[in-house]
């Protein structure tokens, strides 16, 4: 499986800059290609198709998908917090539901959370954690079921290991 999600990504990232795969229950893999969006392909031999950035992302950076096949797709703004200590970059997260065609249809997206450097997703049972990279983390909860975030979140979170 995995040389199959290696072809994929391949296939994907051709012609578009990639920036992270990720592979669902059903095989179907998930990439995040920057400012083109998202692109689904059918494992091994299906179709692949191209969606496009949710209204108001310029980008996708990072890309995880759940148990139940929930799409959770990722926009940071990458700034060097080190040259820009003043500055609040922020993030934004949008779920999806994903179709046995590949097909993504947005359930919703949430903003307003700090994000920056070596941001990431990652959902698992109605948890969805954001990593702020060099900021600490943001936790969300969603509907399994549907996808749809929740608008509180706890934000800031450091783990204490």
């Amino acid at each position: 499986m995995l040389s199959l999600v290696c072809l994929t990504l391949t296939i994907l990232v051709q012609s578009i800059k990639g920036t992270n795969v990720a592979v669902s229950s059903s095989g179907i893999a998930v990439g995040a290609l920057d400012s083109a969006g998202l692109a689904t392909h059918v494992l091994p031999n299906g179709p692949t198709v191209m969606q496009s950035l949710p209204e108001g992302l310029t980008s996708i950076s990072d890309v995880s998908i759940d148990e139940n096949d929930i799409v959770f797709a990722l926009y940071a703004k990458t700034i060097d917090l080190a040259s820009n200590p003043n500055l609040n970059p922020i993030g934004t997260v949008c779920s999806f539901t994903l179709a046995a065609d590949g097909s993504l249809n947005v359930v919703n997206c949430l903003s307003g959370f700090v994000a920056a450097l070596f941001t990431g997703v990652s959902a698992l049972g109605g948890n969805l954690i954001v990593s702020g990279g060099v900021v600490g983390l943001t936790h969300f909860v969603y509907n399994t079921e549907s996808g749809m975030i929740s608008q509180t979140s706890t934000k800031n979170l450091v783990l204490d290991v």
